[in-house]
């Protein structure tokens, strides 16, 4: 016969463990909620960074509320489609927003900021999926399936911004001035866009203009094509070695590749080498690079 004693004890036995396993459940509802804020709060920043307003975005799912959806159908199952999607979306508007913005009329202290923007695009277009399902899927949009169409477009735009001004706008010595001072990957596209015109050029005016200069033009392209080089390496590796790219698939490898190929550049002795790698290993640049890299493997 059991004892009030030892029935006492039984009691206190499971309501302990109740009270253990509300805590659990209270802590696996915390971790979960800050989870998910992290979650919110890494789409705002890659709207924010391509210039994406809220209103933007909610416009694309007029007259649904794209928040509201958010709040309701987002859990840990879900997540990561549903990140992809928003991602997918926002890339979309930052398109349109720059498809806007050029016109036959840009000035030419415009297009350098112009290609940044799409430059910037185009590198968000490669942080997001190509399959998306709309399968249990709320946040979806048919236009999400022309995504490969807004991409081209991104490509399209930069091409055209980099087609080269004619002669008679500017000399040949203004564009040589510009690719000498060109650091930025757009610049630097840019430069080479516009070297390469006088380079193959079949205006005869414009032939006989490079030919005078050519040793000096080719000497010029050569070096600005192995400092693109570097500096689209060095902004890979920059974007690589953050921290919120620690779990994407083959980033292991991709660390060790980027890593290797910014030592080859240091250790180079080319003069020609050592001469655009100083330019852009300022501030140890580069340096900075390879340490990061290092710690990241």
């Amino acid at each position: 016969m059991i004892s009030d004693a030892q029935t006492t004890r039984g009691v206190q036995g499971v309501q302990i463990k109740i009270a253990f396993l509300r805590e659990q459940k209270d802590k696996n509802k915390e971790v979960t909620t800050q989870l998910l804020g992290i979650r919110r709060a890494r789409l705002v920043n890659f709207r924010t960074n391509l210039g994406v307003q809220e209103e933007d975005l909610q416009a694309k799912y007029v007259p649904r509320n794209y928040q509201s959806i958010l709040n309701e159908s987002l859990t840990l199952n879900n997540l990561q489609q549903l990140e992809n999607t928003l991602r997918t979306v926002i890339c979309i508007c930052a398109t349109e927003n720059a498809a806007n913005s050029v016109s036959g009329n840009t000035k030419p202290d415009e297009v350098r900021v112009l290609l940044d923007n799409l430059n910037l695009i185009k590198t968000a277009w490669g942080q997001t999926t190509s399959e998306i399902s709309k399968e249990n899927n709320p946040l979806y949009l048919e236009i999400i399936s022309r995504h490969s169409e807004y991409r081209q477009q991104v490509e399209s735009l930069i091409q055209r911004l980099q087609q080269p001004q004619r002669p008679n706008q500017v000399s040949l010595d203004e564009v040589m001035q510009g690719a000498r001072n060109a650091k930025s990957v757009s610049e630097l596209q840019e430069a080479i866009t516009s070297l390469d015109f006088y380079r193959n050029s079949q205006d005869e005016a414009i032939k006989k203009i490079y030919e005078q200069r050519k040793q000096e033009v080719d000497n010029l392209r050569n070096l600005l094509a192995l400092k693109l080089q570097l500096t689209q390496q060095v902004e890979n590796a920059e974007d690589i070695s953050q921290d919120n790219k620690d779990g994407q698939e083959d980033i292991f490898e991709r660390r060790r590749l980027a890593r290797v190929n910014l030592e080859n550049f240091a250790e180079s002795t080319s003069p020609e080498t050592r001469q655009f790698y100083q330019e852009v290993n300022k501030a140890n640049r580069v340096i900075n690079c390879i340490e990061k890299l290092a710690k990241k493997l």
